[in-house]
């Protein structure tokens, strides 16, 4: 709400809604768009703090006049008691935790501080701020994850993925570090450091690959990274770039589905990832048909084998969807024998992951470096990830 009306509509709502939040102090503004409120209150006081969370939520949840206009909101809580802190000045940032912790995982939600909480969140901004320099000083590389047939299991591409190893916290998982990226800003930077890597990949490899790498909704709105982008895509063999986007994506702004439209038009292949984790819906995968891949999450993928899991029936249902549409599919996280076999049985055409081990699938990704990624996607028939949609 503050984001389309300015901050000072906070306290438009606050003043309209102050005598009914009686949590047993005054709300004052705190700073931005956020308030607080002191409860003293005895230790048996303590259990009823759910109930004050719903009285203030009921009272926010009332419709709200203001100039002419009319609007409801909502509001994250964070929570904070004063056994946990040694002075005014760390209960309120205990409590600016705990809301920094209700927002992290979606609006409307009330958390309370905990030793732990602080830990996980201290953690983030080190890994934030490590990141910013990492980013300037080269710290991250590029490795190359093959992607793999799974009727021979030749090795038909590969995705570009990004590995940092901290000098004193060492390896964060991707998850870790592109999260940070995208809670502090880097995330465009993130991808111009993978991009410039990939180049040198590009142009190392002696026969022609193809190689995907990841973009996120923000990148697409950053139009020196998009020209940066397609500037690559002009330099190496037709059709040896691709963009890996995930279901999010398909619903964002118009600009964006017309920037992966206009990489289409330049030759740069285009991935939906992660299908089935995000909110696409049939509408919107109808109207981006023109993506070359779907590639099935590996959440899914890990329970094909297990009987008692609906995992099996997701996945066939997405090769069924996938082939309606005009998809091919590759499967993400695979990693036994067993589970090659289903998905082979299934019809899923290309496959990626960590095992079995003594395959090209298997290959990890820490033994495939970029200069001798040639080595392991030399003489890649490409065009067989993409045939139909050539």
């Amino acid at each position: 709400m503050p984001a389309v009306l300015g901050h000072e509509a906070a306290g438009i709502v606050v003043e309209s809604r102050d005598d009914g939040i009686e949590v047993g102090a005054r709300v004052v503004a705190y700073v931005g768009d956020a308030y607080a409120s002191h409860v003293d209150a005895p230790a048996d006081r303590i259990v009823l703090l759910d109930d004050d969370c719903s009285m203030l939520d009921g009272a926010l949840a009332e419709p709200i006049e203001s100039n002419g206009q009319t609007f409801s909101v909502g509001a994250s809580i964070g929570l904070a008691l004063g056994e946990d802190a040694l002075n005014p000045s760390a209960l309120l940032r205990n409590a600016d935790t705990a809301l920094y912790e209700a927002k992290r995982k979606g609006k409307g939600g009330t958390e309370v501080f905990s030793a732990p909480m602080h830990e996980k969140v201290a953690r983030r901004y080190q890994v934030a701020e490590d990141l910013r320099h990492a980013l300037s000083n080269g710290e991250l590389r590029v490795a190359i994850q093959p992607i793999v047939s799974l009727a021979d299991g030749k090795v038909v591409g590969g995705e570009a993925l990004a590995r940092w190893l901290h000098p004193t916290l060492g390896e964060i998982t991707p998850t870790e570090f592109v999260r940070a990226a995208e809670e502090h800003g880097l995330s465009v930077q993130l991808t111009e450091v993978v991009l410039a890597q990939l180049r040198q990949v590009f142009f190392s490899c002696a026969n022609a690959t193809l190689i995907s790498m990841n973009v996120s909704p923000g990148d697409l709105r950053h139009t020196e990274l998009v020209a940066s982008i397609l500037g690559l895509a002009h330099e190496v063999a037709p059709h040896s770039l691709a963009i890996e986007v995930t279901e999010s994506l398909l619903i964002s702004d118009q600009d964006q589905l017309d920037t992966l439209r206009l990489f289409r038009e330049r030759g740069i292949r285009v991935y939906i990832d992660d299908f089935g984790t995000g909110f696409a819906t049939l509408d919107y995968l109808r109207r981006f048909s023109s993506a070359d891949i779907l590639k099935i999450d590996g959440s899914f993928v890990a329970g094909v084998t297990d009987p008692n899991s609906h995992d099996l029936a997701i996945v066939a249902a997405a090769l069924v969807l996938a082939d309606t549409l005009g998809f091919n599919v590759v499967a993400e996280g695979v990693e036994t024998p067993a589970q090659v076999e289903v998905l082979q049985r299934l019809g899923c055409q290309f496959g990626q992951g960590y095992g079995p081990e003594k395959s090209a699938l298997g290959r990890r990704i820490e033994d495939v470096e970029p200069q001798v990624v040639d080595l392991a996607l030399g003489g890649v028939d490409a065009g067989v990830l993409y045939d139909d949609h050539a």
